[in-house]
């Protein structure tokens, strides 16, 4: 019955009787930009006509998206409020619980600037001899970044003038690092892609080898894409699920049955 309703689901959205609930945004590995709508294993994605992204996030509020030289804020229409000139190369992004506050790390520069009403502002920070592996914020006050030297940390710092807050160990890893708005990481150890919660509860995701990228696609929802290009969908809860995301298609010509969970 229940993959009756998820066939019936996509195919009535794609057939345009409904509009399929909207879970988020995902960047290619083209560097174009997709919608993702519908309900877990009955995905729809769509063009946005937004392309050349180098690195991207989504709150389900806002989405920030850096081309190689310029960082574009949309909102979750997938609207551009804002477009600024930025320094070359990727980013890293994160935003506050809200999803309003974005934050965003350049390292080519070593730069850290905060989104908050519209505006883009600096903020104070030096990671030292440390690579920036992640970055979210706490609060509007507070940053979280994960550093990487000899093992990763989660360093707590201030955006009023750079100053270290706090400093949680966070042992060996390898991988893509992902710091979500709510606390939570995801890494990787000992080959296992590992979530572990605020109050440091650690769980295994089941996500296969070869990933490279995490990213928040909104809401509890986080893209993964693998070395061989695949693009996932990570649900994020007590019971984590991870699914293939279908490749785009124009909404009148959806495949209802394109997404499926990813299983070892």
């Amino acid at each position: 019955m229940r993959t009756l309703l998820l066939f019936t689901t996509a195919l009535v959205a794609a057939a345009g009787g409904i509009d399929a609930p909207r879970i988020g945004y995902a960047r290619a590995a083209d560097g174009s930009v997709l919608q993702v709508s519908g309900v877990s294993g009955a995905f729809i994605t769509t063009p946005t006509g937004l392309t050349d992204v180098v690195a991207a996030a989504f709150s389900g509020s806002l989405g920030l998206l850096k081309t190689n030289e310029t960082t574009r804020v949309i909102d979750r229409t997938g609207a551009i409020l804002s477009e600024i000139e930025a320094p070359s190369g990727p980013a890293m992004f994160g935003f506050d619980p809200t999803g309003r506050v974005g934050a965003a790390w350049y390292p080519s520069t070593g730069a850290l600037a905060i989104y908050r009403d519209g505006e883009w502002s600096p903020a104070p920070f030096d990671p030292g001899a440390s690579g920036v592996l992640a970055i979210t914020l706490k609060d509007k006050d507070r940053a979280m970044v994960v550093l990487q030297s000899d093992s990763l940390s989660l360093v707590r710092i201030r955006l009023s003038d750079g100053a270290v807050e706090d400093v949680t160990a966070l042992g060996a890893s390898t991988g893509p690092v992902l710091a979500l708005s709510d606390g939570s990481l995801i890494f990787q150890r000992d080959g296992a892609a590992i979530l572990r919660d605020v109050q440091g509860v650690e769980q295994t995701l089941d996500l296969p080898a070869g990933v490279v990228e995490l990213t928040p696609m909104g809401g509890a929802w986080v893209q993964a894409r693998t070395d061989s290009g695949a693009t996932l969908a990570v649900r994020l809860g007590s019971q984590p699920r991870v699914y293939i995301l279908p490749a785009p298609s124009p909404v009148a010509d959806v495949e209802p049955s394109g997404a499926r969970e990813v299983r070892r």
